[in-house]
């Protein structure tokens, strides 16, 4: 399947551009394919509910720890 791209302009601080620029010459990748992947990920990440898993980690060690307490201000 053929990709459509559209050109566009926008502006960003320059020193977000600057470590896009350097990580893209690290990568040896074209610095819109870096874009891409970031509106992709941006995409992914705000379209799913689910929390992330260090974030559920975290609650599950605390919940363990303060179960009795958590239910009974529930109450």
């Amino acid at each position: 399947m053929a990709q459509s791209l559209v050109d566009f302009n926008t502006t960003v601080d320059s020193g977000i551009l600057s470590a896009l620029q350097s990580l893209a010459a690290r990568e040896e990748r074209p610095l819109e394919a870096l874009v891409a992947e970031a509106f992709r990920d941006l995409i992914a990440k705000r379209e799913t509910d689910a929390p992330r898993p260090e974030v559920m980690a975290i609650y599950m060690q605390s919940h363990q720890e303060f179960g009795e307490l958590y239910r009974k201000l529930a109450e």
